[in-house]
């Protein structure tokens, strides 16, 4: 099974590898956010802000799981 994105109340989250590729559902990978009340970036900071969000708005939290994207984030 390949990664997931799931949208809870706004928010997408999903998994990734170090490249940025979606990791297969209960793989590690880093947990990236993005919805209308995750930050927009570092005031005053724009490489700061290039470095922690992507051009599409993820951010990267910098938190490894290896868990699984449902109704709710699961951990394992």
């Amino acid at each position: 099974m390949r990664g997931a994105t799931s949208r809870h109340g706004g928010i997408e989250v999903r998994f990734v590898d170090a490249d940025g590729r979606d990791v297969a559902v209960g793989q590690a990978g880093e947990l990236l956010v993005r919805g209308p009340n995750v930050m927009q970036g570092y005031f005053n900071d724009p490489d700061a802000t290039a470095a922690a969000i992507d051009a599409d708005g993820w951010l990267r939290t910098g938190d490894i799981s290896a868990g699984k994207v449902q109704k709710f984030l699961l951990r394992k």
